[in-house]
C-alpha cells in the first residue's frame, strides 16, 4: 500500500519556529529549516528520504538559520521570492546580528526566484507559490492540497509583525485578505510560529482576520 504524502513539524526550539518536512514516498520538501537542522537531518537519515527542495517564506534569519547546516550535508535547490532574494546574502536584512550570529549563503548554492502562482513540483503533484506580502516585501505563502504554509504572515491568533525591513501593515492586510477569501475555509493553515489550526477556526480567533 503507497503512504499518502505526509507532513512533519519540527517545532523545538526557542524560537518556537516551525519547519514542515513534506514526504511523498522517498521524495522530500522541506519548508523553512529555521533553527531544526539538526532533528531534520536525523529524520532523512533514519527515513531514507531524499531532499531536494527548500522552499523559504521569507529572508528572516529563524526561518533560514539552518539551510547552510543541511546544505553542507545535502545537495538541494532552495526556493525564495524573488523579492526577498537579497536577504540570502544581506545581515543587515536577514537580522542575523539580532540573534548574535550570522548568515550569508554562499553564491554558488543554487537558489530559484519564485514569484505568484509558480508550480513547483513534488511528488506526483506541486506545490504553488502564492505572493502573500507584508512581513516582508517577498513573504510567500507555499500551498498543496488542503494546506497552506504561512510563514510569518498569519498565525492562529495574530499575524507578523511589519516594522522590519520593506515590512508593509497595507500589503499585510492585503495578503489577509487574499488568504480569508481565496482559500477554502478547511484549508489547513501551517504557519511559521506556534500551532496549525484550519483557515475556519482561525478566523473565528483572529481580530486581524474579521
Amino acid at each position: 500500500m503507497v503512504k499518502p504524502m505526509r507532513i512533519i513539524t519540527f517545532s523545538d526550539n526557542m524560537a518556537d519556529q516551525n519547519s514542515y518536512l513534506l514526504i511523498d514516498k522517498t521524495e522530500a520538501v522541506l519548508i523553512d529549516p529555521g533553527f531544526n537542522g539538526e532533528k531534520i537531518l536525523q529524520y532523512l537519515k533514519e527515513s531514507g528520504s531524499m531532499l531536494k527542495k527548500v522552499l523559504l517564506t521569507h529572508g528572516h534569519f529563524d526561518h533560514i538559520r539552518d539551510t547552510l547546516f543541511l546544505r553542507k550535508h545535502l545537495d538541494f535547490t532552495i526556493y525564495i521570492h524573488q523579492n526577498d532574494y537579497s536577504f540570502l546574502y544581506d545581515e543587515q536584512k536577514n537580522y542575523a546580528k539580532s540573534f548574535h550570529s550570522h548568515f550569508l549563503l554562499d553564491r554558488t548554492y543554487e537558489v530559484t526566484k519564485v514569484n505568484e502562482g509558480d508550480q513547483i513540483p513534488f511528488g506526483s503533484s506541486f506545490v504553488t507559490v502564492y505572493h502573500t506580502p507584508g512581513h516582508t516585501a517577498g513573504s510567500a505563502s507555499y500551498g498543496m492540497n488542503k494546506w497552506l504554509a504561512t510563514g510569518d504572515i498569519l498565525f492562529v491568533d495574530s499575524v507578523g509583525r511589519t516594522d522590519l525591513v520593506t515590512g508593509s501593515q497595507k500589503m499585510l492586510y492585503e495578503s489577509l485578505r487574499k488568504i480569508k477569501n481565496s482559500f477554502s475555509k478547511e484549508t489547513e493553515i501551517l504557519p511559521g510560529h506556534g500551532p496549525k489550526a484550519k483557515l475556519a477556526e482561525i478566523i473565528k480567533v483572529n481580530p486581524f482576520l474579521n
